[in-house]
């Protein structure tokens, strides 16, 4: 069942109770959430498909969230802003910094990019897309390496690293 469905048959619900003289729906607004245009809408496949409209106007727009992302690394784009935080590399055992680069492979930036990117952003790949979760922060955990590939030892590591997230 989708939001508006069950919006509408809560307010029919409701109204018919004698007990309420006036049903609103309780929604929460996103201030900060910058108003995807139609072109982002219509070229961020994934948004129509899991009906993140829906999530959006219910509040849920990853304000304050921390995604760990299992991959390549993230790469440090514009779509992304200043919420690339730190994260570990397995590969190469050490620390990432916020806001810095670790992906040299680029699906992890690809996933991230799925999950947060901020809405009216460009890129040289891509003319303005946004994410599922565009006010979500990123923590990059890199398990694959510069081909995509990588150990089970780290692949477990980074899953316990994401839980520490």
């Amino acid at each position: 069942m989708n939001a508006k469905l069950i919006t509408l048959f809560l307010f029919f619900v409701l109204s018919h109770q004698t007990v309420a003289e006036e049903v609103e729906p309780n929604l929460v607004n996103a201030a900060a959430l910058k108003s995807p245009t139609t072109y982002e809408l219509t070229n961020s496949w994934q948004i129509g498909k899991v009906q993140a409209g829906a999530g959006w106007a219910l509040g849920a727009t990853g304000l304050g969230i921390r995604v760990g992302v299992i991959d390549t690394g993230v790469f440090n784009t514009k779509e992304l802003g200043s919420r690339l935080l730190g994260g570990w590399n397995f590969v190469k055992n050490k620390a990432i910094a916020a806001n810095t680069n670790s992906d040299d492979n680029g699906h992890g930036t690809h996933v991230s990019g799925i999950i947060a990117a901020e809405s009216g952003t460009t890129s040289p790949i891509t003319t303005s897309v946004v994410g599922v979760a565009p006010e979500a922060f990123i923590v990059p955990i890199k398990v694959l390496d510069s081909r995509g590939s990588g150990t089970l030892t780290n692949l477990s590591k980074g899953q316990i690293g994401r839980a520490h997230v």
